[in-house]
């Protein structure tokens, strides 16, 4: 509903990432705020293992990649790196031979759309008009959700609370705020 926007930016400020990210936010229903965070930082393992094992990348490499120094930093700070990262690398392997994977894959980065910006050229680039399409029935898919979910208030907010934040804190010199850590 509108007042979920509303509690959403009178509570932390106007959100930076697409109102889809939000859904995200129901596994923090569950329990303390540790028991949330063990929680989603244990499915984002276990999804971004899941994703790489089936876009072929071998056991070593995704166990280096779990264990990996950004990979634990990410995870400490309950970022979506890893997962993020999984879904571009699956929607990579995909791109030839499983356009329909890799679209849902490239979809679903829209809870990071920084992460997924090169797909749409790569998909261009191997004529994988299907990845394209499934790509943006999947954002759409989540767009619907989080309408359904949170009403037309959640998007007014982040097209003119959120989008500017964004812009004026990618476009501030360098190191700012939270790039400090």
């Amino acid at each position: 509903s509108g007042q979920a926007a509303q509690r959403l930016n009178a509570s932390s400020g106007p959100w930076l990432y697409p109102p889809p990210t939000i859904l995200l936010s129901a596994l923090t229903r569950f329990g303390s705020f540790g028991e949330s965070f063990l929680l989603w930082t244990g499915i984002s393992i276990l999804l971004s293992i899941v994703f790489l094992a089936r876009a072929g990348i071998p056991w070593p490499v995704i166990f280096a990649t779990i264990i990996s120094p950004a990979a634990v930093w990410n995870m400490s700070l309950g970022q979506l790196g890893l997962i993020s990262g999984a879904l571009f690398v699956g929607a990579l392997a995909w791109t030839i031979n499983r356009p329909v994977k890799a679209g849902i894959s490239a979809g679903l980065l829209v809870l990071k759309p920084q992460a997924g910006l090169l797909l749409p050229i790569v998909f261009l680039a191997r004529l994988r008009l299907v990845a394209i399409l499934v790509a943006a029935a999947t954002i759409a898919a989540l767009a619907a959700v989080t309408t359904a979910r949170f009403g037309n208030a959640i998007w007014t907010a982040y097209l003119h609370r959120g989008v500017p934040l964004m812009h004026a804190y990618f476009g501030a010199a360098f190191p700012h705020g939270n790039q400090l850590w």
